[in-house]
């Protein structure tokens, strides 16, 4: 009996300790509230749109969420950024 009410004791602190993070997502992402749900965005790391060719999201703690396309950055309002982002 002591046994029993002992591991329930432990699984119980386990639930409360891993789940009392309060940034849900991996190293190198960010949580971005979209629509009601949290989605983690890749972090924009310079050099990073090299290899890429269509729309992708990254977070950047400056511009906040940007989207490349083609050779070019833009911010959540459709502004063009590609310079400022060079500029870093």
């Amino acid at each position: 009996m002591k046994l029993t009410l002992h591991i329930s004791l432990i699984a119980v602190a386990l639930c409360f300790v891993t789940s009392c993070s309060s940034d849900p997502c991996d190293d190198g992402y960010s949580p971005v509230e979209d629509n009601g749900t949290t989605i983690c965005l890749p972090d924009y790391v310079v050099g990073l749109e090299r290899n890429m060719t269509s729309k992708t999201k990254f977070f950047h703690r400056q511009h906040g969420v940007i989207i490349y396309d083609n050779g070019t950055w833009t911010n959540q309002f459709g502004e063009n950024i590609t310079t400022l982002l060079k500029a870093q």
